[in-house]
């Protein structure tokens, strides 16, 4: 039997003697000599209500591993170590003469001694940032720092330095100005906000005054987390100031992680963003701006749209707080963007789908853009991910007034525009068309020869070629001679086009008085002379009536 059915079955029995946690089913498994790790630990806390928020995906873990290997450091810590996720498999990758873990619950530390069975770990027990002081200095700390948390501290004087911040930011800052060696390297998961947001609390406001350096932002999509849809960041800080920030994307692949390490490692860039890109730290904002960014240069390319600021097409980006589409002011040549969610940007704000506080109101300039078209932009694949490459924030994602004024869209001339906008609207019509012919062949299925006929005419457009292949032939014959003759020569075509109307003449002509000769009631009637002898001058039975 598994190690793995074996701790199911004891965990079936411990919840039918007694309430079962995690600590008592880690205890119950120790007693018992069934083997237990931090995966398994990671795999059943979930189901069993004990798993810690913010717990990482292993693929996560195993790319701080490769790391640790890859630098090989002789002393680790993890200041916010839960039951050591991280701290414990980043042991087992490396040789360490000094390992630390700091806890805040004593629970969480009973735990992971009994998984760290050989002892690898010197556990602190406590606040944490209290229990630094405890502690020397560290060639590598790891950790997933707590994300919101409110601890008693908001501030601390690091190095003559007074840091405000949030706890995990000031756990952070800590650990790392207090305790990292002068060649050493720190790896926190932390969200995007705690980084960048627009305060002096950000992590990047906070580590400057202490001599500390971003090194690299690795984003970590939504899926890594336990507990969490947002998506966060590994942090790389190091005391060595780099002039570039190393960025790329992790992924479930091990041997993408591994690329992702060698290629931080060695500062360079790669032929795919997600494995490595130098940047600079003041050109970022998100890895899915510059992602965005990068495929919509693609698109565009192909497309042959060149790339304009919004801010020269625009003359008014205009937001409201009320849910009242009316209280945007009517404006010509406006589109209504959307700011959050996927729903179509629009150009009418009787048309808009969400609450209008949820919509930004663009002005566009006439002369260089179309609103109609820019509004079919932001609704097509390239403009999607212009849109995407825009949105921020840690829960709800939304597009910011300051990023719509500095985003950049890719657009076509300006006939180009209108023609796109001609054939957008011909295609609507073609299928609003369809969508009646679809809908009568049911309503009235005795009329199914004349919508068969109706159908066929849809989107077949008359040219003068495809008229003249329905034209009998004496009429085509003059057209067919008219449509050879080349275009230099004017007099002759025009020539032929004389010929061919005094034809057409004949032809309806000879129409309408076959249709009256054979006709009984129209031939007996005097009005319609057909005899010379009749008191009109010619008569209907040439077809030139005489002239």
């Amino acid at each position: 039997m598994s190690s793995r059915s074996e701790l199911w079955d004891l965990a079936n029995e411990l919840r039918r003697s007694q309430s079962l946690d995690l600590t008592a089913l880690v205890n119950a498994a120790k007693q018992h000599g069934i083997p237990i790790d931090i995966r398994a630990v990671r795999d059943f806390a979930w189901a069993l209500g004990g798993l810690a928020p913010l717990t990482p995906d292993e693929s996560l873990v195993d790319t701080l591993k490769y790391l640790a290997r890859s630098r090989s450091p002789r002393s680790v810590l993890d200041p916010w170590a839960s039951i050591g996720h991280i701290v414990l498999p980043v042991a087992d990758a490396v040789k360490l003469q000094d390992a630390v873990a700091i806890t805040m619950h004593a629970s969480d530390a009973e735990v992971g001694k009994i998984i760290d069975a050989d002892g690898r770990l010197r556990w602190l027990i406590g606040d944490p940032l209290s229990k630094l002081d405890e502690v020397g200095e560290f060639e590598l700390i790891v950790s997933c720092p707590p994300w919101g948390y409110k601890g008693r501290n908001d501030s601390l004087l690091l190095n003559g330095v007074l840091v405000r911040a949030d706890y995990g930011n000031l756990l952070v800052a800590k650990s790392c100005a207090a305790h990292l060696t002068q060649d050493g390297i720190g790896a926190f998961v932390l969200p995007r906000s705690a980084i960048f947001r627009q305060n002096p609390e950000s992590l990047r406001a906070v580590l400057d005054p202490l001599g500390l350096n971003l090194s690299a932002l690795v984003h970590v999509p939504n899926g890594f987390f336990a507990g969490t849809s947002i998506d966060s960041y590994l942090v790389i800080i190091e005391r060595h100031a780099h002039a570039d920030l190393f960025i790329a994307e992790i992924s479930h692949s091990h041997q993408h992680n591994e690329e992702i390490v060698n290629n931080l490692l060695a500062r360079r860039s790669s032929d795919d963003l997600s494995t490595g890109y130098i940047t600079r730290l003041v050109d970022f904002s998100s890895y899915q701006e510059i992602d965005a960014k990068q495929r919509a240069e693609q698109l565009a390319l192909r497309m042959g749209a060149k790339p304009v600021p919004m801010s020269d097409i625009s003359s008014e980006i205009n937001l409201t707080r009320s849910k009242d589409p009316q209280t945007f002011l009517d404006k010509d040549n406006a589109i209504y963007l959307p700011l959050i969610g996927t729903s179509p940007a629009r150009t009418s704000r009787n048309e808009l789908s969400l609450k209008a506080h949820n919509y930004a109101q663009i002005v566009l300039d006439p002369e260089k853009a179309l609103a109609p078209y820019v509004a079919g932009y932001f609704n097509s694949a390239l403009g999607r991910i212009t849109l995407e490459g825009l949105k921020s924030g840690a829960t709800i994602q939304h597009v910011t007034k300051k990023a719509l004024q500095h985003c950049t869209v890719y657009l076509v001339d300006i006939n180009t525009q209108l023609q796109c906008i001609q054939a957008d609207s011909k295609a609507s019509n073609l299928m609003s068309e369809l969508s009646t012919l679809r809908s009568s062949v049911w309503d009235d299925p005795r009329a199914i020869r004349k919508l068969t006929m109706q159908l066929e005419k849809v989107n077949n457009e008359d040219t003068l070629l495809s008229w003249m292949d329905r034209l009998p032939f004496p009429l085509a014959s003059i057209l067919w001679t008219y449509n050879s003759v080349g275009h230099d020569d004017d007099k002759q075509r025009y020539e032929h086009l004389l010929h061919f109307f005094e034809a057409l003449v004949e032809f309806y002509a000879i129409i309408m008085w076959s249709a009256m000769y054979n006709t009984p009631a129209l031939r007996n009637d005097g009005r319609f002379p057909l005899r010379k002898d009749k008191p009109f001058r010619t008569s209907f039975e040439q077809s030139t009536f005489g002239t």
